[in-house]
């Protein structure tokens, strides 16, 4: 299913391990916990609470605006991120994670020599640093079909709350989530977009009675925790600044704006993609562009 994967991690420090009794007391709770655990990183990571984000390797773009609005402010609460380091949300989660000067958990379904895929090689080093990487197999060993179930049952049980961002109808993800509600933890999903294939997953747990998520505090409220005053955005300067301006309240479109501007069209792309993930502005059903008060 993979192919041959050759790599021995050179980037990582030789694996050890944690004994049952060393695991966190969350992980404990779970049926069938593993015996023992292999690690790269800083194993005291484990004891920051967390909480596990786990999505579609197909990430859609509206999947990304979520992770990208939802995980800095995780961060700031002072909880860490556990995944997968999977294709999608997963390493996105990672990454952001770590941008935001946080620390990270990645659960593998392989040995730690064996990182996969083995494009994340050099994230997975970065997640050791600040947080650490676990596997409940050999170092050598490679990753196989049925290793993704059984990690995932770490990844859910590694935290309080499972949050899902985008899962199709038949999804490994949904597995992590069964994982979740079987060891009576919170199940938090993201709704999403109902024309999308990868939207069908999330919003069959929803109608199951997962909670809801559509801010950070939805979030931080399962711990308990109040949300921080978000620090005003920075000043737009150059033709970010100037592009964001000119929108009138009732919008343009693209094409207005290509015309007023004569930006390059690639750049009035990038510019637009750049002040919508920074929650500046937004699209609407006319298709014209609208400024976020």
């Amino acid at each position: 299913m993979f192919g041959y994967i050759t790599n021995v991690c050179t980037m990582l420090a030789t694996p050890r391990w944690l004994l049952a009794e060393q695991f966190p007391e969350l992980l404990m709770q779970m049926k069938g916990y593993p015996e023992h655990l292999s690690y790269v990183g800083v194993p005291e990571a484990l004891s920051i609470p967390s909480v596990s984000i786990v999505g579609s390797r197909k990430m859609s773009g509206y999947g990304e605006k979520v992770a990208r609005l939802l995980v800095p402010g995780i961060v700031r609460a002072g909880l860490s991120v556990v995944s997968g380091l999977a294709y999608g949300i997963d390493a996105l989660s990672h990454r952001l994670a770590l941008e935001a000067g946080g620390h990270c958990i990645a659960v593998l379904g392989g040995g730690l020599k064996r990182i996969y895929p083995q494009s994340h090689t050099s994230l997975a080093a970065k997640v050791a640093e600040r947080g650490c990487l676990l596997s409940e197999y050999e170092p050598d060993q490679a990753p196989l079909a049925f290793h993704f179930p059984e990690r995932n049952r770490i990844v859910a049980g590694l935290s309080p709350l499972t949050l899902i961002i985008e899962a199709a109808e038949r999804s490994g993800t949904l597995s992590t989530a069964r994982h979740a509600l079987d060891a009576g933890r919170e199940v938090g999903v993201v709704p999403g977009d109902i024309f999308n294939c990868q939207s069908v997953g999330v919003h069959q747990l929803l109608k199951d009675g997962a909670r809801p998520i559509t801010c950070v505090q939805d979030i931080l409220a399962v711990y308990g925790i109040e949300a921080s005053k978000e620090p005003d955005p920075p000043p737009l300067t150059g033709r970010a600044g100037t592009l964001y301006a000119m929108l009138p309240p009732e919008g343009y479109t693209t094409d207005r704006l290509q015309t007023l501007t004569n930006y390059p069209p690639e750049t009035l792309q990038a510019l637009l993609g750049s002040l919508e993930l920074d929650g500046r502005i937004r699209r609407n059903y006319q298709q014209k562009w609208l400024k976020i008060s």
